[in-house]
């Protein structure tokens, strides 16, 4: 009888304590994001096992799949604004920041409009021949893009079906979005106007992440991280053309002739003749590839794994070494006339491997000059910078903190005003130097 009783106490405490641990929060599976740790002790191997692992539980929960407890949400179809944030209440940043440890003369970068209520914001993109940009929400059964304007502060949530975005990127004209989904393998194509669905694409394969148009606009190019491939899609059809490459591809970038991939497994870039079908490894590193861009001459490619980002000759398919960034540089873009390189730096991650907790360093946005590689001007940022996203025409930079669930957009000086201050700094450094 005392051994039932004492069975019977034990089994109300178990209860009790694990309705005191859900009451709290605590998540039994927290999401893992897709990219790495810092890899400077770590193979790269035992990071893609890590990786490859999390894609063979198909789609594990969410943590922050709905956001904040009181985020507000607005009728279907219709723009709003959240109460905290109006017209003329935008948080303002001061970026007085470091070059060459000498404090820069002025402000380069003005970052006043900070986007809250967005969770895990992954991608982002401006829209041309428009004020807006568009945000996906990585695995979000509530919607997968957040259309913001920046003339009216004004926001849109778009809904994909069965689950978030992970990258979106439009055509020429801005009428058109396309949108990646990780979980489906899908695109999605929506009318940039009207913010609706207009088609879907299946890739053919898995756990689909980075696009880009081809040249002509008649092709779409999705890099599947677990399919190790790349899907090829006649946008008007919507046939598709596999195309095997590298371990867990990520970025990618296309021309007439070549397409070019970012093998987040073991630090590979990798280009495919499109016309003859042959292809050729250009380097290797043994870090972690992800993101791709050009100015039209050379190739620029982050790698997580060396805290580095790489540039490729495309005359000649020569790479270098073209400069070191903080920890985990992720995205990329080119600004300002392709004179200055943008880096988003994720930070170092937690030291216990879970990429969910905020690690023991704020992110970084770097920026370089292409010319020389030279550091002008740095910007702290928040937990995790991931999207990034520069308009030439309007001469704006969004970036996104993945862990913070915001986003955060800033005004870019001139090329001039940039130069004028970068060639003050210089005298300065070397006037208190002498």
């Amino acid at each position: 009888r005392y051994k039932n009783y004492f069975l019977i106490s034990l089994t109300v405490i178990f209860l009790i304590g694990l309705v005191a641990l859900f009451n709290a929060g605590y998540d039994l599976d927290p999401e893992i994001d897709d990219d790495p740790s810092n890899l400077e002790n770590e193979e790269s191997e035992e990071v893609i096992t890590e990786e490859k692992n999390h894609d063979e539980t198909e789609v594990q929960k969410e943590k922050m799949e709905n956001g904040k407890d009181d985020e507000e949400e607005g009728e279907e179809g219709e723009f709003f604004e959240p109460e905290d944030q109006k017209d003329d209440e935008f948080q303002f940043y001061s970026t007085s920041a470091e070059i060459s440890n000498f404090k820069s003369i002025a402000d380069l970068i003005n970052c006043k409009y900070e986007i809250d209520h967005i969770p895990s914001p992954k991608g982002i993109s401006f829209r041309p021949n428009s004020s807006e940009f568009w945000i996906t929400s990585l695995m979000n059964k509530r919607y997968g893009v957040v259309v913001f304007d920046y003339d009216t502060k004004k926001r849109k949530e778009i809904t994909l079906p069965d689950g978030g975005g992970v990258e979106v990127i439009f055509d020429k004209n801005g009428d058109y979005g396309f949108v990646s989904q990780m979980e489906t393998g899908r695109v999605f194509k929506i009318d940039a106007n009207s913010k609706k669905i207009v088609r879907s694409y299946e890739t053919e394969s898995t756990w689909t992440k980075v696009m880009a148009l081809s040249p002509d606009e008649k092709y779409l190019f999705a890099s599947n991280w677990s399919g190790s491939s790349v899907s090829k899609i006649t946008i008007e059809t919507g046939e598709v053309e596999i195309i095997p490459t590298t371990s867990t591809p990520r970025g990618i970038y296309v021309t007439d002739d070549n397409l070019y991939v970012a093998g987040f497994g073991n630090g590979v870039i990798k280009r495919h003749d499109l016309k003859t079908g042959s292809s050729e490894k250009l380097i290797e590193t043994g870090g972690a590839m992800r993101h791709m861009v050009s100015d039209g001459n050379y190739l620029y490619v982050s790698d997580m794994g060396r805290g580095a980002v790489y540039r490729v000759k495309k005359s000649t398919n020569e790479v270098e070494k073209f400069v070191e960034t903080d920890n985990n540089p992720n995205t990329i873009d080119l600004a300002l006339e392709n004179s200055i390189l943008i880096v988003s730096n994720r930070g170092a991650n937690h030291p216990c491997g879970d990429y969910s907790i905020p690690g023991p360093e704020w992110g970084t946005v770097l920026f370089f000059e292409v010319s020389t590689g030279k550091l002008v001007e740095a910007i702290i940022a928040g937990n995790q910078p991931t999207g990034l996203s520069f308009s030439e025409k309007n001469k704006k930079m969004a970036y996104s903190n993945f862990l913070d669930g915001n986003s955060v957009v800033c005004k870019l000086p001139s090329v001039k005003t940039m130069n004028d201050v970068n060639k003050i700094s210089d005298e300065y450094k070397n006037k208190i130097t002498k």
